[in-house]
């Protein structure tokens, strides 16, 4: 009897060493190829924006095309953060206001941040009908997004939705603890070039 669930027993993890590991394998190396075509996509998008300072609506759908290819779903969360410079509390004398004459005053660096839902509406690439967003199909009606100024900030970040199938793999071998977020690539930096989209 014991020989009978022995041999089982060799048999069910000789399948899961020699079928289940290898294919983990594969589907792992694909994620770290949706990985760089991800990421090379994301810096050839982000890289482009910052020298140009715009967003033409070609660029953005090449750069979904791109994403789109990979097989899975993501998220792209887009962040513009206007920097705009205010004199310092200490620089303001009471009853006068701003004292320009001063050559020690500092300033304030604020910013106002634009996001993805914000961005894509001025570019008529998305509408809200019913509080819900919608893409639209108006290709004629897209427009440019060149609200940029040379010393803003253009941040770009890519997570995956769906689950892909390392993920399904790792899930059903080590359990349900396995996070579904495998693809997360975070780029941006300063607008450099603001003359061409002016």
């Amino acid at each position: 009897m014991y020989d009978v669930l022995e041999k089982i027993f060799a048999i069910i993890l000789a399948v899961i060493l020699m079928f289940f590991f290898p294919l983990l394998d594969a589907f792992e190396r694909m994620d770290d190829l949706s990985y760089l075509s991800v990421y090379s996509a994301t810096v050839k998008f982000v890289d482009s924006v910052r020298n140009t300072g715009k967003i033409t609506p070609d660029m953005y759908f090449e750069f979904k095309q791109v994403l789109d290819a990979t097989g899975n779903t993501y998220t792209i969360e887009l962040l513009h953060r206007k920097v705009d410079y205010w004199p310092a509390v200490d620089d303001i004398i009471p009853g006068n206001g701003f004292n320009p004459n001063r050559d020690d005053f500092g300033y304030l660096e604020l910013y106002d941040e634009f996001y993805t839902y914000q961005i894509l509406v001025i570019m008529n690439i998305l509408t809200f009908k019913e509080g819900e967003p919608v893409y639209t199909d108006n290709v004629s009606g897209y427009k440019d997004y060149t609200n940029f100024d040379v010393g803003d900030y253009f941040y770009v970040s890519v997570k995956n939705q769906s689950t892909t199938a390392a993920t399904v793999i790792k899930k059903a071998l080590y359990g349900s603890n396995v996070s579904n977020l495998t693809i997360l690539v975070p780029y941006g930096g300063m607008i450099r070039n603001t003359t061409i989209a002016h």
